[in-house]
């Protein structure tokens, strides 16, 4: 991770850095500035939303008003690919063995891949964040469920990127990290943390293998929370306590088929 080298820069110093370094990426790159000013940082997101060179390349960028981090990403395809694939086959999943009471509860639910979301409260008011994968009941604002991932120069940004999602809004429940680390034989490998609310002000944190497979799997192989964390307090849904699950299985046949294409392989 690359922090700016140079004290309080513009904010137009900043986007045209970011620009040059997404547009020459040839790997993965992660940079972070240090103290924007929240004006500054706001401006500078929109900047890069709206420029189509920068957009093409599928950079995440994100703002936090709290710690006054901005971060700008462009990660491999596993980062990109595997999270949305892993979340949009568990829902047709849960569509085909009516775990969502079929289509009528679809009806309500919304989903995003890499949108720019703002709805956040206090200190952390003034932030903008692209998660990879979200969910929620239409008619709320914020997601409930929000899944990011990165590789090891990311875990600071994943870190704050959680505490946004669970002190800077109310409505989101489960925030899922996935994180990946490449081994110097070419290996690739995984672990996901699920960060779930415990009380008012405190939070749970569950680790899963992706990578390596634990052998023999637990019997708890999985991501599992309920339909009323999913839909929101608001929502009328039939038995609300019903379990949904994203399975371990399908997030490691996903990123195996994903990882080969880049000539690595799974730990």
């Amino acid at each position: 991770m690359t922090e700016n080298p140079s004290p309080q820069p513009s904010a137009q110093q900043i986007f045209n850095e970011i620009v040059q370094r997404i547009l020459a990426a040839t790997e993965p790159t992660e940079m972070v500035y240090t103290d924007v000013d929240p004006d500054d940082g706001l401006l500078i997101c929109r900047m890069l939303e709206e420029n189509r060179e920068v957009e093409r390349e599928n950079p995440r960028t994100s703002y936090n008003s709290k710690t006054r981090h901005l971060f700008a990403s462009v990660m491999r395809p596993v980062h990109y690919y595997v999270p949305p694939r892993w979340m949009l086959n568990s829902i047709i999943n849960w569509l085909l063995d009516g775990g969502t009471a079929g289509l009528e509860s679809m009806r309500g639910m919304n989903f995003g891949i890499g949108q720019r979301l703002k709805n956040f409260t206090g200190p952390y008011a003034s932030s903008v964040q692209q998660p990879d994968f979200y969910m929620s009941g239409s008619t709320m604002d914020n997601p409930t469920i929000v899944v990011e991932s990165g590789w090891p120069e990311s875990l600071d940004r994943l870190q704050i990127d959680k505490d946004l999602w669970l002190r800077g809004t109310t409505k989101v429940e489960i925030v899922v990290l996935v994180i990946w680390s490449e081994t110097e034989d070419d290996k690739v490998e995984g672990t996901v943390e699920v960060w779930t609310r415990d009380g008012a002000d405190d939070v749970a944190v569950r680790r899963l293998a992706i990578f390596p497979a634990p052998d023999p799997l637990p019997t708890d192989d999985r991501v599992e929370f309920t339909k009323g964390q999913l839909f929101g307090p608001a929502a009328p849904l039939a038995n609300p306590t019903t379990i949904l699950s994203l399975e371990m299985s399908e997030l490691r046949r996903i990123a195996q088929q994903i990882i080969s294409k880049i000539e690595l392989s799974p730990a």
